[in-house]
């Protein structure tokens, strides 16, 4: 692969790993949530954070392990945090409680979603720093 290819996988890790921060920021303020999702939102920053070091470090494929890890691990930590929501959503539709209460949720699932997507890509495009 060429160095190009994995200079851009390795500025998308960057990118997932900030973002997965940012998510457990915005978890922080969704309506009715658990303590699961954030934890799993904080073990994918770790993994993130562990997948830019060894790419820094060993420029071999374990960061592309971590950054699948990683990328699975914000899809549960998203996953699980639906389960709250559900009756809050259908609540919020049905016209019964303002729409403020789903507001949080539905921001912190784009940024989820789309933290997930670009890990997800950044894994299979190769994230070492080194060139081989």
């Amino acid at each position: 692969m060429s160095k190009n290819v994995k200079i851009v996988g390795f500025v998308l890790a960057c990118a997932s790993t900030v973002l997965s921060l940012v998510c457990a920021i915005l978890y922080k303020f969704v309506y009715l949530q658990t303590k699961g999702p954030f934890a799993l939102l904080i073990v994918a920053l770790l993994a993130g954070i562990a997948a830019l070091a060894l790419a820094i470090k060993l420029g071999k494929e374990i960061p592309n392990v971590c950054l699948i890890v990683h990328a699975l691990l914000v899809m549960a930590a998203l996953g699980m945090s639906i389960a709250p929501m559900v009756n809050e959503i259908g609540l919020v539709y049905a016209g019964l409680n303002p729409q403020t209460n789903v507001t949080g949720f539905y921001t912190f699932a784009v940024f989820a979603g789309v933290t997930w997507l670009i890990a997800l890509v950044a894994s299979f495009i190769g994230v070492s720093k080194k060139a081989e």
